[in-house]
């Protein structure tokens, strides 16, 4: 992150600090509002369909633990902010690992909007937020374009050999070393290492 410009630097933080600040203050009561709308919609379904009578202990659980783990990300994002501006590099993992939780819950609290409930599926706002800080941070983190495109893009062809990753695109071999931080950097005799 120390690669970054200040100006970038500057919109993560406030990224991850509107984004914190949603996830303190407003996603507890979207999902909240989601969870009354899924409990008596499910309370509707149970009566036809009894066999969906253990959503409501589900619900009554998971909902509350997304909301505690997305309150849990908010004070980290808030917390990690004056680090990000200094350029620390442990706060690119921590802070897509914190805009994942967001983006992950939201979409496992959509999942009852599919079945039954048909009103706006309000927990998509998290998972829109999430995403939001998420594809904000990789792409406002100068980095090489290859690094970017890792991150990016998981489509390419990945090979595990003794601890690193390589994948190869368009004829040249990349690795990326899984021992901690992730970097990426081009190897010209890999090919024939691993019998390309």
């Amino acid at each position: 992150m120390k690669d970054t410009s200040s100006k970038n630097r500057l919109w993560i933080v406030i990224l991850a600090g509107a984004i914190g600040l949603f996830l303190i203050i407003g996603a507890p009561l979207l999902v909240q509002l989601s969870l009354e709308r899924d409990l008596i919609e499910l309370l509707e379904v149970v009566k036809d369909r009894p066999q969906f009578s253990s959503g409501m202990s589900l619900f009554s659980l998971f909902y509350p633990l997304w909301r505690a783990l997305g309150f849990v990300a908010g004070i980290v994002l808030l917390v990690i902010t004056p680090s990000i501006y200094k350029g620390e590099e442990w706060t690119f993992p921590a802070a897509l690992a914190a805009f994942s939780i967001a983006a992950i819950g939201g979409m496992f609290m959509f999942l009852p909007y599919i079945s039954w409930v048909g009103d706006f599926p309000v927990p998509m706002v998290i998972s829109w937020v999430g995403l939001l800080g998420f594809w904000g941070i990789i792409f406002l983190r100068q980095t090489e374009r290859i690094e970017m495109g890792s991150v990016l893009l998981p489509h390419f062809h990945w090979y595990a050999v003794n601890s690193r990753f390589y994948y190869r695109h368009r004829g040249t071999t990349y690795a990326a070393d899984t021992s901690g931080y992730t970097f990426v950097c081009r190897f010209r005799d890999v090919d024939s290492y691993l019998g390309w």
